[in-house]
C-alpha cells in the first residue's frame, strides 16, 4: 500500500479500518496521529507552511512507534491497520526528504535534529558574564552513560576514571552542597547528538557563577532539557521543568524513547510537568506545581492522560 501524498485524515481512517463504521482510533500513538492528521489537514487547507514539518515530524515519529510496539498501538495482528502505518510513515519520511531536498530518509535524520532541537529562551533576563558557559572538555565530566538498566557517571576524581552508579545527592555532595538541586533533582539537557549531560554538584561554589540549562551547550538547542533524581543509579523521577528550554511533550517523548533504548526501566519512573504557577506553597515533586504521571504511561499515550495531554506546561486547574 502506498499513498501517492500525504493522506488526510479521513483517507488514512478509511485504509486504516475504521472509517466507514465512524469509530475512533486505538488510544496512544493511533490517537495522536490522528489529532496531528487534523492539524496537517488544516495547514493544507490555510496553505499555511508554517509548522507543517514539525507536524511531519511528529507523524513519522508516532507512526515509527506503533510499528515498534504494535500491542501498545492496537495494530498488532490486523494486517490492514499495519499497511496502512506504514504506508502513513514512508508518505511522511518521502515528503520530509523532498522539502529538505536528500534523497533518502536517513540523510535528514541528523538536520531534523537540528531543526527541531530546542532553542534556549529567556536569554535577555540573564547577565551573560554571570552564567557559567561549559566547554566541550568540561562537558566530559558531567556525561551519563548507561549499564545493565543502571545510570551510571566517570569517577573524573579517580586516577583510573572509574565508572560509578550516579547518584543525584551523593554527586551534590560530592559537589560542594546541594544548593543546586530542585526539589531533590538535578537539570539535565539532551543534547542533538544524543548525550546526557547533569549537574548534580554545586556549580556556583566551584565557579562562583550561576549554573543554568543553557550552560551545558553554551547556549546552543538541545533535545530535551529538566531535572531528575537517581538513587544508586536507579531512575526515580524526571520533569519537564526548565524556564531556558521549556520543553514540549515531543522533546520529552524524544528522551523517554532515549532512555529505553538505553534499557532504563520506565515502568516505576514518575513523570512530571509543571503548572504554570504554583497551586499552593508545598514544593516536593507530585504536589504545588507538579502534574505527576508515570513515565512509561506518557510513552504509550504519547502525552498526558486528561485534559491537555501534549502540554509540559499547563494552568493549575480550577480550585
Amino acid at each position: 500500500m502506498k499513498y501517492a501524498a500525504m493522506p488526510t485524515k479521513k483517507e488514512f481512517k478509511k485504509q486504516f479500518g475504521v472509517g466507514r463504521i465512524r469509530r475512533s482510533l486505538p488510544e496512544g500513538s493511533m490517537h495522536r496521529i490522528s489529532k496531528l492528521l487534523e492539524m496537517h489537514d488544516a495547514s493544507m487547507l490555510a496553505r499555511c507552511n508554517n509548522g507543517r514539518l514539525s507536524l511531519l515530524y511528529d507523524i513519522q515519529m508516532h507512526c515509527d512507534h506503533a510499528l515498534r510496539h504494535p500491542h501498545l498501538s492496537g495494530i498488532a495482528g490486523k494486517q490492514e491497520r499495519i499497511d496502512s502505518v506504514k504506508a502513513l510513515m514512508h508518505s511522511a519520511r518521502g515528503e520530509l526528504c523532498q522539502r529538505m531536498k536528500k534523497r533518502h530518509f536517513s540523510d535528514a535524520k541528523a538536520i531534523m535534529a537540528r531543526r527541531f532541537g530546542i532553542s534556549a529562551k529567556n536569554h535577555h533576563e540573564d547577565n551573560l558574564n554571570a552564567i557559567k558557559y561549559m566547554n566541550a572538555n568540561e562537558r566530559k565530566d558531567y556525561l551519563l552513560h548507561f549499564f545493565n538498566g543502571h545510570v551510571c557517571m566517570t569517577d573524573s576524581s579517580e586516577d583510573n576514571d572509574e565508572s560509578i552508579l550516579y547518584d543525584t545527592d551523593y554527586e551534590a555532595h560530592r559537589g560542594g552542597g546541594q544548593n543546586q538541586l530542585e526539589h531533590g533533582g538535578a537539570p539535565f539537557v539532551l543534547s542533538r547528538n544524543l548525550r546526557l549531560y547533569i549537574a548534580g554538584g554545586d556549580m556556583l561554589l566551584k565557579t562562583g557563577k550561576d549554573f543554568k540549562h543553557t550552560s551545558f551547550m553554551a547556549g546552543r538547542d538541545v533535545l530535551a532539557a529538566g531535572t531528575l533524581r537517581c538513587e544508586q543509579g536507579k531512575l526515580k523521577w524526571i520533569s519537564a521543568k526548565s524556564g531556558h528550554y521549556q520543553p514540549t511533550s515531543r522533546h520529552m517523548l524524544t528522551l523517554l524513547e532515549f532512555l529505553r533504548a538505553k534499557h532504563i526501566n520506565l515502568q516505576k519512573v514518575k513523570f512530571y510537568r509543571v503548572f504554570t504557577r504554583p497551586l499552593d506553597d508545598r514544593s516536593a515533586p507530585g504536589q504545588g506545581e507538579f502534574d505527576e504521571c508515570n513515565a512509561m504511561d506518557f510513552l504509550n499515550r504519547r502525552g498526558f492522560p486528561g485534559a491537555n495531554p501534549h502540554s509540559m506546561f499547563i494552568d493549575p486547574p480550577a480550585a
